[in-house]
């Protein structure tokens, strides 16, 4: 249990605080989810790091750091199985899950093209030789290895004449699939596994000033999207690669523009999702297609940097600007929208030993609890003193009136651990401090510490996992008292 904090005294400073300025996030190479675990890979400052992320506690388990050198690292990651490949003067370095730190490498000559990608639940590379000069009647070789570097493939396979780079590498139930790029900027050329191991070919023309913007396979299918300056288009390839569905487009809403976009096998349909910008503003939306029917859910996160499947569950990710740590949020519902849960997930341990840094921890805490809530930005937010070891946030998170306001107040100790309290309906949250002897009897009693039904007070041995229990407890007491 944690100490008790007494009263803020004297000592305690009402002056306003700056609050730190937040930096650029880290790259989300790839990002998994299994049950109850999150695999997420990102790159920052030249190191890879793979992290395992407990979502019932919050806890995060670095599983393994990569110092990579080439400019572009690539990662591939599945429910059980990682890998993260760096090409940099003539060979590939592979990182995987039964190796951690110890890189296996293989030669690649310059001008080939690597794209990783999962294959049957492992990472896989897709190496295009493009560096030797194609041939009238096929193009470049393209080889499969796996974790160990292994080629996968029983025999040559080459792209067709036409192909020009590799696009992209993904899977079907037959094998390995890519997507090379063409003469034509609005045509592509998909070269696919089938049965029996036969090499399917097929140009795809898309729509005039559309441009290829990724692809996934999955069953017997793979989904292409393109992309102009007014949407996305998305078409399903079907088994034999020459049956073509109905292309469907995806605008965004007058005056926002498009971002980034990703896309899914969802065990069934396949799920788009993609960003919308406007000024300082951004919204992530997902699009689900299931047997030419389309469902469309507009997401409270920032952007979209990834997206996964566990079971029917889809999850969507982005990374958050942050002062402190690199923050992950995810956005997690059923494939047809049903049972939308929002986490976030500090990536790396806070630092809390120093004011400043204490700070930078308050400031993303209120960020991330005003997007969990849907509010784009807390208000009236305020950092204070509350002693030599201590600092703490008030700000307020608001509803769709004044009865669903929810004024919050953060108490952040040296050692991580802290007290939040919140206050529904209106007026300033309680001061954030420990319970006494008596107020913990009458909790265990009567549910309540002090009396008030629209207070609360949480106690976290660390504030950095604890964001669950405040989102939880946010929305329960807005169900309770907002009527």
């Amino acid at each position: 249990m944690l100490g008790f904090v007494p009263f803020r005294t004297a000592s305690d400073s009402l002056a306003s605080i700056e609050p730190p300025a937040r930096r650029d996030p880290p790259s989300l190479l790839g990002f998994a989810a299994a049950g109850d675990t999150y695999r997420v890979v990102y790159e920052e400052g030249g190191t890879v790091r793979v992290v395992e992320i407990d979502r019932r506690n919050g806890r995060v388990h670095r599983v393994a750091t990569c110092a990579v050198h080439g400019a572009n690292p690539l990662a591939a990651v599945g429910r059980e199985h990682w890998g993260v490949f760096d090409a940099i003067d003539g060979r590939v370095q592979l990182f995987a899950d039964d190796s951690k730190d110890e890189a296996r490498s293989a030669p690649v000559a310059n001008g080939d093209v690597l794209r990783p990608f999962v294959l049957e639940g492992a990472a896989c590379l897709a190496i295009s030789h493009e560096s030797r000069s194609s041939t009238p009647t096929r193009g470049p070789r393209i080889d499969v290895l796996d974790a160990r570097l292994k080629t996968v493939l029983t025999g040559a396979w080459f792209a067709p004449p036409t192909a020009r780079t590799l696009l992209a590498a993904t899977s079907t139930v037959f094998g390995p699939a890519t997507v090379f790029a063409t003469d034509r900027e609005d045509e592509i050329d998909v070269c696919a596994s089938g049965r029996e191991g036969a090499s399917l070919q097929r140009t795809v023309s898309l729509v005039w000033k559309q441009r290829f913007e990724c692809a996934y396979g999955g069953g017997s299918r793979i989904m292409v999207v393109s992309r102009d300056t007014d949407g996305i288009t998305v078409r399903t390839l079907a088994s034999d690669v020459r049956s073509e569905l109905n292309p469907v487009p995806i605008r965004p809403r007058t005056g926002w523009q498009l971002g980034a976009v990703k896309c899914v096998y969802a065990n069934g349909p396949f799920v788009v999702a993609h960003s919308e910008r406007r000024d300082d503003e951004s919204i992530a939306v997902t699009t689900m297609f299931d047997a030419g029917n389309t469902q469309t859910q507009r997401l409270t996160l920032p952007g979209v940097d990834a997206i996964a499947v566990d079971g029917k569950d889809v999850c969507v990710a982005a990374m958050l600007p942050a002062a402190s740590a690199p923050v992950i949020l995810l956005h997690r519902s059923t494939r047809m929208g049903t049972h939308a849960r929002h986490y976030a997930f500090f990536l790396d341990e806070p630092d809390t030993r120093t004011p400043y840094a204490r700070h930078a921890v308050l400031v993303d805490l209120a960020e991330i609890l005003a997007r969990a809530m849907g509010v784009r930005v807390p208000t009236s937010f305020e950092l204070r003193t509350f002693d030599e070891t201590a600092d703490s946030a008030h700000f307020a998170l608001p509803g769709i009136d004044a009865a669903h306001d929810v004024a919050v107040a953060v108490l952040l100790r040296e050692d991580g651990s802290g007290i939040t309290s919140l206050r529904i309906g209106g007026g300033p949250a309680p001061t954030p401090r420990g319970l006494h002897f008596a107020e913990k009897l009458r909790e265990v009693f009567t549910g309540d510490d002090d009396g008030d039904v629209a207070t609360t007070r949480l106690e976290h041995e660390h504030v950095a996992h604890g964001i669950e229990s405040i989102v939880s407890t946010i929305g329960a007491m807005r169900a309770v008292h907002g009527g």
